[in-house]
């Protein structure tokens, strides 16, 4: 069962067409406009095999 968390940004992903990948900037802003904790979204993409795409930090390619 998915938890709230994850419902919430798997309705914000689809509003943003967010497919099989998505730049750093454009996660930063996700979170901003709807309310979710980076940290939330980046589990949430880890779980789903989305691809961090871009990284302001260097970390993901």
């Amino acid at each position: 069962m998915a938890t709230s968390s994850e419902e919430q940004i798997r309705a914000a992903f689809t509003a943003e067409q967010i497919g099989s990948e998505i730049t750093c900037p454009k996660a930063q802003a996700i979170c901003k406009k709807y309310g979710i904790e980076p940290a939330s979204l980046g589990e949430y993409c880890n779980k789903e095999g989305i691809k961090l795409r871009h990284c302001m930090f260097g970390c993901f390619t």
